[in-house]
């Protein structure tokens, strides 16, 4: 639903407290210019066309923000974990839009009739759940996405998207067509009903055989708050945080299409802060989504690419995390302008600190690196996945051999155009 037909446009340099990721030139993406030439002491070797590279000279094969439109795309706030849909907690769609939030989850707990407090219906369409008063009187939210927290499986999981009602099968009984047994079964039946699945707050939660799991939490402001607010909760022995990085790092060896989200859970604008609260726990997960509109569909379009930052705003004064002005990627490195400090990891490790990446400083046999940039504040913007591959590694299985060699001949040939292919191609 959309009940704003404006929002904030895509610039190339932004204020403080918003986060811009310029993509000049990415292997991944089609590039009018030679990216070689944006690389002023490029030391790449010279390429026959269609002939591939050594496994060891890496190249970024899939950039998440290829697509964007730096000049006209929307930069969305969103919110897609927080417990707003019941009636004592229509106050929190308020808050949330006081705090200049464009996109909101409408949901609650789901899918699991033997609880108190599981939903037995999806909450949705808004009009029927939101009153008339609050939807005429917002000013920043643009559109809400239907969700919610499905509680009924071995782990719980937020399943944006999905307009229909799925629950756990009673115990003993046969699976109705929309009941699930377990995670596995959730996740198919999520897809099956046009949802994706995104698993919540996995702090202990290992998902690597999750086949074709697509997002998962790795900022959960409830694990700040359990540190304080919670006794007794294991989070108080561990830094639950860290953990959902460590496990997200884990699955992209295995999946590089997992997507990393932030969310609130809890603890968002308007909700209670007690005396022990560290103020700056609350509104500290979210993310920015690079939307081609304020539609559902081109939000979901720009979610589902990897179009979008997942943010920890650890700051007291919220939305001054650390600003993105550019990301450049040549033929030997990708770079990220920013006014914060800039880490590239891999498989849980740092490979480099500071703006720029040069590709030979990426372990071999890595699958992908990803972007941290922190403030003093303790902020920091994560980006998606860039996948890494040998330069010329056409089919995407990390080997440069004749079935590569094969397929670049008939890109050179205009007989392949899938877009990957292509830019794999053309890297070496």
């Amino acid at each position: 639903m959309r009940y704003r037909p404006k929002g904030e446009r895509v610039s190339t340099r932004c204020v403080v407290g918003h986060v811009i990721i310029v993509a000049l030139c990415a292997v991944a993406s089609a590039c009018t210019r030679d990216s070689a030439s944006l690389d002023p002491d490029s030391d790449s070797p010279a390429a026959n066309p269609g002939l591939p590279a050594p496994n060891g000279d890496l190249r970024i094969y899939r950039n998440p923000y290829g697509d964007v439109d730096w000049s006209h795309d929307l930069r969305l706030r969103a919110q897609h974990h927080d417990h707003v849909a019941r009636a004592f907690a229509l106050p929190l769609i308020t808050a949330y839009d006081a705090a200049g939030y464009d996109v909101l989850s409408l949901m609650d707990y789901s899918g699991k009739p033997s609880v108190f407090y599981s939903l037995q219906e999806r909450p949705w369409p808004p009009e029927r759940w939101v009153p008339p008063s609050i939807l005429a009187a917002l000013v920043n939210i643009k559109l809400f996405i239907p969700n919610g927290e499905e509680v009924g499986g071995d782990a719980h999981a937020t399943s944006p998207f999905m307009t229909t009602y799925v629950e756990v099968a009673p115990a003993g009984a046969s699976a109705l067509p929309w009941q699930y047994r377990d995670t596995p079964d959730l996740l198919r039946l999520v897809r099956e009903s046009g949802g994706l699945m995104c698993l919540a707050h996995p702090f202990n939660t290992t998902y690597e055989h999750l086949a074709g799991l697509r997002c998962v939490e790795i900022y959960n402001a409830f694990g700040e708050a359990a540190k304080t607010e919670m006794p007794g909760n294991p989070l108080q022995t561990y830094d639950g945080n860290a953990a959902l990085v460590a496990n997200w790092d884990r699955a992209l060896a295995q999946n590089q299409d997992i997507l990393g989200i932030a969310v609130n859970d809890h603890f968002g604008p308007g909700a209670a802060r007690t005396a022990t609260l560290p103020p700056q726990v609350l509104d500290s997960g979210k993310i920015v989504v690079l939307a081609k509109a304020a539609t559902l569909d081109a939000y979901r379009s720009a979610f589902e690419r990897g179009a979008f930052f997942a943010i920890r705003d650890r700051g007291i004064v919220k939305d001054r995390y650390p600003a993105i002005f550019s990301v450049s990627a040549g033929a030997t490195f990708v770079s990220i302008e920013s006014n914060g400090n800039v880490s590239w990891k891999t498989g849980g490790s740092l490979v480099a600190d500071g703006p720029v990446l040069r590709f030979t400083a990426i372990p071999a046999n890595s699958q992908y690196v990803r972007a941290e940039i922190t403030d003093n504040d303790g902020s920091i913007v994560f980006t998606q996945a860039f996948v890494v591959r040998p330069a010329g590694d056409a089919d995407a299985d990390y080997d440069v051999d004749q079935d590569d060699k094969a397929i670049c001949a008939a890109v050179s040939q205009g007989r392949e155009a899938h877009p990957l292919r292509v830019a794999a191609c053309r890297a070496i």
